[in-house]
């Protein structure tokens, strides 16, 4: 199972994401849920190491984390990659499970 964790302001945008897992949705190079996630993380790194955002891509593991001053395309991009996971979760629920972390408004915080 892939287990998505998605960290989000108050009007869903992600702040944060981590990637853990493996779908097991079929045998190794015939996994067509693998490689869609894969394809989308893959995605995101490429995006990600083009900026100051925070990015560990590893076997099995991969962790997102936007910069405060984040442009405008870098979150746009990050909102998408994360809507195609999202979808995915949605329509292969038995091999992607997202959780959706609601981060605490800038005037609650501590």
């Amino acid at each position: 199972m892939i287990r998505i964790e998605a960290w989000e302001e108050q009007d869903g945008t992600l702040k944060r994401l981590t990637v853990r897992g493996h779908a097991g949705a079929g045998r190794y190079g015939e996994d067509v849920v693998c490689s869609a996630v894969s394809a989308l993380v893959e995605t995101l790194a490429l995006g990600f190491s083009r900026t100051q955002g925070r990015c560990v891509v590893e076997e099995g593991r991969a962790e997102f984390e936007l910069p405060e001053d984040a442009s405008f395309e870098l979150q746009v991009g990050f909102d998408w990659i994360g809507a195609g996971l999202k979808d995915l979760a949605l329509s292969h629920g038995q091999f992607v499970r997202w959780q959706a972390i609601k981060t605490p408004a800038r005037d609650e915080e501590v």
